[in-house]
């Protein structure tokens, strides 16, 4: 986000104030949060795990939400806070672009801009998807019913 940061800001301080190529260029930087997303759920586990088992842990959570620099947020909202700016991209850009003039050239770079930001953003959905149907898979193999008083349970295929 520094890169792209940086890229609006010069985009701005130019004569145009044009924004949608720097977005447009720095969009494919996005999908790689696939991977980060795909692990957010393992991280908040233990995340859980640790605050229930480690009291000392606990006191530190709180002791950091309480600073400053944290703003009231706790370590869950921080490492969430990636995603959901993610999520935030193509809302602000179809913004911009509703007070961009149909016919001039910004508005036809800011819908490729929107484009590309909201493919970046498929690519992490599904990634994340993919990551989740192996996990299922791995899990699936690794039942066994043979001794079991009940009907298999089938979760890649109910999910």
């Amino acid at each position: 986000h520094s890169k792209l940061q940086r890229d609006m800001i010069a985009s701005v301080t130019d004569l145009d104030g044009n924004i949608g190529p720097a977005l447009q260029e720095n969009a494919g930087g996005f999908r790689a949060y696939g991977q980060y997303c795909a692990n957010m759920s393992y991280a908040k586990h233990v995340l859980e795990r640790q605050k229930a088992t480690d009291p000392r842990f606990t006191e530190f959570m709180e002791l950091c939400r309480d600073l400053p620099q944290t703003r009231r947020m706790d370590l869950w909202d921080l490492m969430d806070y990636p995603r959901r700016r993610l999520q935030r991209y193509p809302l602000l850009s179809k913004v911009i672009l509703g007070h961009t003039m149909p016919e001039t050239p910004e508005h036809a770079q800011m819908a490729a801009a929107i484009s590309e930001i909201e493919s970046s953003i498929a690519f992490v959905d599904a990634f994340v998807a993919d990551n989740s149907r192996a996990s299922l898979v791995e899990l699936q193999s690794s039942l066994d019913f043979t001794n079991a008083h009940c009907d298999p349970i089938d979760l890649v295929e109910d999910n």
